[in-house]
């Protein structure tokens, strides 16, 4: 059970993290889960950035392009300092051929999949539509097929059934 909190955790920061943005913790309701004296720790247990299962030159390129922009995503920050930096690369080159986890290639996948949503726009055109209502800290959650219901879903992390658009409407 602890490893699917974990994963269920990594994902959940994963996914915030992918829309380039995080709720303070006294907006978001989770505080005392959330607490500041907690210590961060990287997203994926190696830089296998791409999903393939093994740390490569690719996944080292993946993170040296999203360093180039800017913008700080979580999902890529290899020391868990809030800083994507020449540290981040050092990191996945001492990295390089280590074998990626099961959790890593899922988390990789829910990033690289949820790409094409994170503006609520796109999610929109995608067939994502609101589940229930919008929440301060936690806006409306979205699915795109409501009719299946949980029962016929089939976990797929690179096609969610599901978003948080509060996620989604920083990106507008």
């Amino acid at each position: 059970m602890q490893a699917i909190d974990q994963l269920a955790s990594a994902l959940a920061a994963v996914l915030g993290a992918a829309a380039g943005g995080a709720l303070a913790q006294e907006q978001h309701g989770h505080a005392d889960f959330c607490a500041p004296t907690s210590k961060a720790t990287p997203v994926l247990s190696t830089s296998d950035f791409d999903g393939d299962g093994t740390v490569t030159r690719k996944d080292i390129r993946l993170l040296r392009q999203q360093l180039r922009t800017g913008q700080y995503v979580d999902f890529f920050d290899r020391n868990a300092d809030h800083v994507l930096d020449r540290k981040d690369i050092a990191i996945a080159a001492a990295e390089a051929g280590s074998a990626g986890t099961e959790p890593d290639r899922q988390l990789a996948a829910a990033y690289q999949g949820t790409k094409a949503c994170r503006n609520i726009g796109s999610a929109i055109r995608a067939g994502f539509v609101p589940w229930t209502p919008s929440f301060h800290g936690h806006g409306t959650h979205r699915v795109q097929r409501p009719e299946k219901g949980s029962l016929g879903y089939a976990f797929d992390p690179g096609a969610p059934e599901g978003l948080n658009d509060d996620f989604c409407a920083q990106q507008k």
